[in-house]
């Protein structure tokens, strides 16, 4: 005995069609398909509703490849992508995220599949150089962002920014086309061979050993002067230094295991790089008064 399949009453019909529309701005392509509804006042429970539209895209004479020159053109695009569109598949068609914006594919598809690797600090920068590239590029096309634009960013960029924020934009650019060329949606990775122009010189003051004499004396507890000396003299990060416990000192040198995070409200985070996870000496005669905070619990993390 055979048995019969059940009436299936919601989803697409068929592949749908393609019809050329004209406008006052030209004529345009755009595809429309199927879906049974349900509709209980129907024998079978279910009647056909016309979807759509979605556009294809305009109607060309000349162009490159890709671009729709004909009624058959446009429907070999529809035929690629239909499936995703209509809803038979999960994710969207290469070829229909190459016509989303960059901001879109940054969202929608880079961030989600990295931020299960990011550190919290990473997201933060990631949001930081968001600031810096989407007011030139969120709204443009995936598909339509050349080097040339992305240089000229660069190039336009450079002179009020430091190395480290220029190369940074140049980072995500490359990877967010790295992905885009790796998943289809771009034909090449236009990002690949972006150049660093020349930036601002950044001055970095720094303390000076006599400024450091100066300093100490200034100090007015303990607990403040080791943590003068330990900046100083160990070369930890302030954030490094704050994340610091009692546990950490061993008796002759202490444990960077930990930062805090002052943007996630002074909450504790891993430190910065995998090779500042290590123990720093202390010099002979820090040992003593680091002994004598740590014991008499002046202020110092347990």
């Amino acid at each position: 005995m055979t048995l019969k399949r059940p009436l299936r009453t919601s989803g697409p019909v068929g592949d749908g069609w393609v019809e050329e529309v004209k406008t006052s701005k030209g004529s345009r392509f755009v595809a429309y398909w199927q879906v049974y509804v349900e509709d209980a006042s129907r024998p079978d429970g279910r009647r056909r509703k016309r979807n759509g539209p979605f556009e294809l895209g305009p109607k060309v004479k000349l162009g490159p490849e890709g671009t729709l020159k004909s009624l058959k053109d446009a429907r070999k695009k529809w035929m690629a992508i239909c499936d995703s569109v209509i809803g038979r598949t999960p994710t969207q068609h290469p070829l229909e995220m190459r016509e989303k914006t960059f901001e879109w594919f940054a969202r929608n598809v880079y961030q989600p599949r990295r931020k299960e690797r990011w550190r919290p600090r990473t997201a933060e920068a990631f949001e930081y150089y968001m600031g810096k590239l989407l007011p030139t590029f969120g709204s443009q096309q995936i598909g339509e962002i050349t080097e040339q634009q992305m240089q000229r960013f660069l190039n336009e960029l450079a002179p009020r920014s430091s190395r480290t924020i220029v190369e940074h934009c140049r980072m995500y650019l490359g990877s967010i086309f790295g992905m885009a060329f790796v998943r289809g949606v771009v034909r090449t990775n236009e990002a690949a061979d972006l150049a660093i122009p020349e930036t601002r010189r950044v001055f970095r003051p720094f303390l000076s050993l006599d400024d450091y004499a100066k300093l100490i004396p200034q100090l007015t507890s303990q607990r403040d002067i080791l943590m003068g000396r330990l900046l100083y003299m160990c070369a930890l990060r302030r954030r490094e230094l704050f994340g610091l416990k009692v546990g950490d000192f061993d008796g002759k040198t202490i444990g960077v295991e930990r930062q805090v995070s002052e943007r996630d409200g002074l909450r504790e985070a891993p430190v910065k790089t995998a090779a500042s996870n290590a123990r720093v000496a202390l010099p002979t005669d820090r040992v003593k008064p680091f002994n004598d905070v740590t014991q008499t619990g002046l202020g110092w993390a347990k």
